[in-house]
């Protein structure tokens, strides 16, 4: 969400979407440092260890919609799938993740691209975040 929406939402609205979000406003004592502190716990990452290596995931990476819509659809494809890897990612690590998951020869084992896809989503570290 651009800042400049949520300066926007009444206070209501903010308390709701920072409940939403598992953000305790107690800490804030007006309504600039609710605004701050929500865009504060957006931007932050977690680190989640793949296949023994660390990626680095942004939190609103991680809650984005279109990663969602693609991880919900009923036809979902292996293309889906690692689409929405890539949107938690980002292009750089999805690439590590992909050259640490091919062998010598240039093949790709799709399974252990499934093995880190279902560490990433199933991560402790981004659902405590």
């Amino acid at each position: 969400m651009k800042p400049e929406v949520l300066n926007k939402m009444s206070d209501a609205e903010i308390n709701e979407y920072a409940a939403s979000l598992g953000i305790e406003l107690a800490p804030a004592s007006n309504r600039e440092d609710k605004v701050l502190l929500i865009e504060s716990r957006r931007e932050r990452s977690v680190t989640v260890t793949l296949l023994g290596i660390p990626f680095k995931v942004p939190i609103k990476a991680a809650y984005d919609q279109r990663v969602e819509t693609l991880l919900t659809k009923r036809d979902r494809t292996d293309e889906d799938t690692f689409e929405a890897m890539r949107l938690m990612l980002g292009e750089a690590q999805t690439a590590a993740l992909v050259d640490a998951c091919t062998d010598i020869d240039g093949t790709i084992d799709a399974a252990a691209l499934g093995v880190a896809f279902v560490r990433l989503i199933t991560s402790e570290e981004l659902k405590n975040f």
